[in-house]
């Protein structure tokens, strides 16, 4: 075949819409033109609308199972109920206001892994009295109940980063004790303490002065304890202020508003005296039997005497019989300069929060360092 005849025979297209064959030309219509160009687009559009579909039919159809821990809670908004978790074995009453049970969960791959990748928290509604007894209000003291976990949870698990559920196949453990115990209304008194609890403080005002809780039946009516920092109760001696505190058996606390009466806070000046102040000398650890440490001038605790401190009863007696009332503080940079001056520290009584020093002195004294077993003088 003649180079000739074979472009002769060629196919071609241009831009202008002109259909060549054979050596044969004629305007194609625009129409005709379009299906010949969509053609193979929309072959391809299709595949690949296709695969999607597949791809998203085959994650949704591949189920996968997990293990996961949640917390079953118990509903404590009754006031007149109280509900707490007990052992199904032992029968004793279990701390907490919620149960660890460990669930075997199962679901399309997409959400087991993003739920493993997350620890995503789960949504369960608290467990409450609606679920347990037809008729809350009726007159019992306490009943027992068993409640199925598959029940509480109605054999799904929501999430709130995850469209849809997962299903949970076994629960452990699948049951659960729960006791209702009916309680009694009772009128608390307000009383305001010092920090320590040991103290009552005189009120000028408090609202409210008394409120509304919820007792076991014979159970001992206490009143309620809202104790205050030093420093609070200077403050509500000048004005009103308003502190939150605990009422028993409900699950929030309530405000209240205190005014204390002047001087209600205030409490006799305790004193020690110079020749009762036991002093103490801290050094470094690995100076020990190498150096010394000499503090010049005899008087120097005249600037500490008397230490004036007040507080609570057991407070002041910790602080007048612990081993040290002032100590001296020696760094391991003093060593350079053989000594330095410092101000004494005050030792507070441990873990005693209702204690403080009056006017506390901020004199420095000066001290020497010196080795052990060398004349002195040689040194200077």
């Amino acid at each position: 075949m003649s180079g000739k005849h074979k472009e002769a025979s060629k196919t071609t297209m241009s831009g202008s819409g002109t259909l060549s064959v054979a050596g044969q030309v004629r305007k194609v219509r625009g129409r005709e033109l379009k299906t010949i160009i969509k053609g193979p687009v929309r072959t391809g559009f299709v595949v690949l609308v296709l695969s999607g579909l597949i791809w998203v039919f085959a994650e949704r159809s591949v189920v996968e199972e997990l293990t996961v821990t949640v917390k079953i809670p118990l509903d404590v908004s009754p006031q007149d109920i109280r509900l707490q978790y007990f052992d199904l074995v032992s029968r004793e009453v279990q701390e907490g206001k919620f149960y660890l049970v460990t669930l075997e969960v199962k679901g399309p791959r997409a959400r087991i892994q993003r739920l493993a990748e997350k620890n995503l928290t789960p949504i369960i509604v608290p467990l409450g009295v609606q679920q347990l007894m037809d008729e809350p209000s009726e007159d019992f003291e306490v009943r027992d109940f068993t409640v199925s976990v598959m029940d509480i949870l109605e054999g799904k698990l929501h999430f709130k980063e995850i469209e849809g559920y997962l299903q949970v196949i076994q629960a452990k453990p699948s049951k659960l004790g729960v006791r209702a115990q009916k309680l009694r209304e009772a009128l608390l008194k307000v009383q305001v303490f010092d920090a320590s609890g040991s103290r009552e403080l005189e009120l000028e005002s408090i609202e409210p002065e008394t409120v509304k809780a919820w007792m076991e039946p014979g159970g001992v009516i206490v009143p309620v304890k809202i104790p205050l920092s030093r420093e609070l109760q200077r403050k509500a001696e000048s004005e009103p202020i308003t502190v939150s505190a605990a009422i028993p058996n409900r699950p929030e606390k309530m405000d209240f508003k205190i005014k204390l009466a002047a001087n209600s806070g205030a409490v006799s000046v305790d004193k020690i005296a110079k020749e009762d102040i036991r002093f103490a000398i801290a050094m470094p650890p690995e100076w020990s039997g190498q150096y010394a440490v000499k503090i010049e001038g005899a008087d120097f605790l005249d600037g500490y005497a008397p230490i004036e401190f007040r507080g609570s009863t057991p407070a002041r007696d910790e602080f007048r019989r612990q081993t040290y009332h002032l100590v001296l503080e020696v760094k391991q940079e003093d060593l350079k300069n053989k000594g330095g001056t410092r101000l004494l520290r005050y030792l507070r009584p441990e873990g005693l929060t209702d204690f403080e020093f009056v006017s506390p002195k901020l004199k420095a004294v000066s001290f020497r360092i010196t080795p052990l077993g060398k004349d002195e003088s040689k040194q200077e």
